[in-house]
């Protein structure tokens, strides 16, 4: 017996909600059947409305527990360049059910068979994650970014499209790693912290910092 299709509403209504519902709607279109973008539940505190996507919009955060009741299944897509810990605080705030975090994996994308994954994550197609890597709750691997074997990531994490994550990196909560930017391995970097776009992290980053660069140096506090 085939599984049952599980209706999808994307939190936010920005950039990155607009590219992972169209993976959804191709994937959905091309026979793969397991999940169905059915709409946006927008914040606009969190996230840039796209006025191409109105007819999509489903309803506010406020709604949320409606739409739980209806048996929808959620994707965390709220905008990656708001302020950090006001999206995890609201993604905590809603109070949806582990088992209605649909973990989305393209079918384009690869992911080694002894990879551990949290709740609520996104692969996003030609992206690669190796052996022996642990992913935590919200984390998302976009367009052909490399992710290495045997990191140990945390919650809310985002590998932007083209990076590369080395080996035997420990990666805190809430870590930005930009478009085009490599991490070498055995690197510790720390909580809340930023990889500017297209560069090259050779040293340790502490809670909080941002560095950018090739080489890549501290800039700033974030």
């Amino acid at each position: 017996m085939s599984e049952k299709t599980k209706n999808i509403l994307i939190i936010g209504t920005g950039a990155n909600a607009s590219v992972i519902s169209q993976s959804l709607i191709e994937t959905f279109n091309n026979g793969d059947i397991k999940y169905k973008f059915c709409g946006y539940i927008e914040d606009k505190t969190l996230s840039i409305n796209f006025d191409n996507k109105n007819q999509f919009i489903t309803g506010s955060i406020t709604d949320i527990q409606r739409f739980i009741d209806e048996d929808y299944y959620f994707i965390n897509a709220t905008e990656v360049n708001s302020d950090l810990r006001q999206r995890m605080s609201l993604i905590e705030s809603l109070n949806i059910p582990v088992e209605r975090w649909v973990s989305f994996i393209h079918p384009l994308s690869y992911i080694a068979p002894n990879l551990d994954m949290g709740y609520g994550c996104v692969v996003m197609p030609y992206a690669i994650s190796q052996p022996g890597t642990k992913l935590g709750n919200f984390c998302t691997i976009m367009f052909g970014a490399i992710m290495g074997h045997d990191n140990n990531v945390g919650d809310h994490c985002f590998f932007d499209s083209g990076s590369i994550s080395g080996a035997y990196l420990t990666i805190g909560n809430g870590v930005y790693v930009g478009i085009n930017s490599t991490i070498r391995e055995f690197l510790k970097i720390g909580n809340y912290s930023r990889i500017g776009i297209g560069s090259i992290l050779l040293k340790e980053v502490a809670d909080e910092e941002v560095w950018v660069g090739n080489p890549a140096k501290f800039y700033k506090k974030s």
